[in-house]
This record gives C-alpha cells, sequence and structure tokens, in this order.
C-alpha cells in the first residue's frame, strides 16, 4: 500500500529532482526560486516518500498572490489529497498572510485544471488572450477573495 502525506516545504528536498514537463525534470529548489514563492506558502505531497506534487503561492505584489501546482504524472491518482491540502491548508495561509486576492492562468482547454480550481472556490474573472506559451493559446483568469466575494 503507498504512504501519501503533504508538508510545508523542506530544504532537505531542495536538491530532489521533479519532472516538469514531458521528459525533462529539474531540482525542486530550482522549480521553487524560479515561482519566487515563500517555503511556508508551498505544500508538497509525497507518495512513499518522493515528491510528487508542489503547490504554492507567489507574491506578485502586495496583496496579490498566485495560485501555481506542479504535478509528477503518479500524483494524478491523488488530486483529491491535494485537494483537500490546497483547499484547508494553503488557500487560508495565504490569507492568513494578508494576501486579499489570489489569481490563477488556466489554459482554456484544460478542462481537469478548470474543474479543480473551481473546486477550490475560483471564479472565472477574465478570458486572456495569447496568454499561453511564446504567445500562443488564451487563458482564463480566476481568482478569489480573502473576503469571499466574487
Amino acid at each position: 500500500m503507498s504512504s501519501l502525506e503533504a508538508r510545508v516545504f523542506d530544504l532537505a528536498d531542495y536538491g530532489r529532482v521533479f519532472p516538469v514537463e514531458q521528459g525533462q525534470s529539474a531540482p525542486v529548489g530550482t522549480i521553487v526560486e524560479e515561482m519566487h514563492a515563500p517555503a511556508d506558502l508551498i505544500r508538497t505531497l509525497y507518495l512513499d516518500g518522493e515528491p510528487v506534487a508542489l503547490a504554492g503561492i507567489t507574491e506578485m505584489w502586495p496583496g496579490v498572490g498566485r495560485v501555481w501546482v506542479w504535478l509528477e504524472d503518479a500524483a494524478r491518482g491523488h488530486v483529491l489529497s491535494l485537494t483537500r491540502i490546497v483547499k484547508r491548508e494553503l488557500i487560508p495561509a495565504a490569507f492568513e498572510a494578508g494576501f486579499m486576492r489570489l489569481e490563477a492562468d488556466i489554459a482554456v482547454d484544460d478542462t481537469h485544471a478548470i474543474n479543480w480550481i473551481e473546486v477550490l472556490g475560483f471564479h472565472h474573472e477574465a478570458t486572456l488572450k495569447h496568454r499561453g506559451h511564446h504567445g500562443e493559446g488564451n487563458q482564463y483568469l480566476y481568482v478569489r477573495f480573502a473576503d469571499g466575494l466574487s
């Protein structure tokens, strides 16, 4: 039986390698540095002691944060656990840290991500034209506010 646990990002995991795209991987620390997220606003999901998902919130400017998630294929069978962690721990921690607005950009054709972000209580605010990699594709901007208003 697999062992699943989640915890706040730990510097001991900094050098672990984590898949980031098809056939490519990067050390967890590189991902965290690129996202510019404080360790207390990152959660790591471990399956049998290995990191399989990272979720975090990066400050865009004071009071506004961007939600991000990295999933390894092995984590896809544990989305419910990841959802609980983000909804019960990460989002409340962001609001307690002073964020008033959280945002997430979702590709318009990524129905799984759209469904997931809506389960987390985010609402569609806008469609961002040519927002994908190299200006290709459109994205939806989803938001959630500290006061619960949409």
